[in-house]
């Protein structure tokens, strides 16, 4: 006995809606930054990380520290808000003994990604980088609609209009660029992405950063 025209419609519906589920699956998993999983699957260190980095690292806190930490950011990426929380706590627990860095890598499926990373620049040169990574990684999931004027009003940017002016002009675009540059030089193909002291973690996971961390305070390399 054929089916009715409902039952075949119903089936034909319900059979679309699984091959477009099947499709956004592979997609996502193509696409998605990759994430950090529990072990780091490559450590090596930079030779002459600091002439690499110099012009592309923007400072979150004092650069004197005995561990410096630069970490390739996309503020998009919601594994890159976890890896900020973790740094935080490790930065308050060890006073005086660590400081961060952002690197822009704004990544191309991330639609707000680029504006977040233009934010920052501008933040960072009137002395709120800290302010601003803080704020973008809050509001991470309304990127997409909030002002970033409110939000360097927020975090108390004190020029307004050069704040505005510097979102487009040549040199933060040169640096998110250079930045991103950097990441691809070094193969990088996802976010976070950390430097300790001139050793690349890839990827960072909040475990790996942690036991890096804590060989680096006791003067060993990250790896050991």
């Amino acid at each position: 006995m054929g089916l009715s025209k409902g039952v075949e419609t119903a089936l034909s519906v319900t059979l679309t809606l699984a091959t477009l589920a099947v499709a956004l699956i592979m997609v996502e998993g193509r696409l998605r930054p990759r994430r950090a999983s529990g072990s780091v699957t490559r450590v090596e260190k930079i030779d002459d990380w600091r002439a690499k980095s110099g012009s592309v690292a923007l400072r979150l806190s004092d650069s004197a520290s005995s561990v410096q930490i630069d970490v390739f950011t996309d503020f998009e990426c919601p594994f890159c808000r976890i890896l900020d929380s973790v740094l935080v706590k490790l930065e308050h627990e060890h006073d005086g003994n660590i400081s961060r860095s952002v690197i822009h890598f704004p990544l191309p499926m991330h639609k707000s990604a680029m504006k977040a990373s233009q934010a920052f620049d501008c933040a960072a040169r009137q002395q709120k980088a800290a302010a601003m990574s803080d704020i973008l990684f809050k509001s991470q999931q309304y990127l997409g609609v909030i002002s970033i004027d409110s939000l360097a009003r927020e975090v108390g940017v004190p020029d307004g209009e050069r704040f505005a002016a510097c979102l487009n002009d040549a040199e933060t675009l040169k640096r998110i660029r250079e930045g991103s540059e950097l990441a691809e030089r070094l193969q990088l193909t996802g976010t976070p992405v950390v430097v300790i002291n001139g050793w690349l973690l890839d990827p960072a996971s909040p475990a790996a950063v942690g036991r890096a961390v804590k060989n680096a305070l006791a003067g060993k390399t990250p790896n050991s």
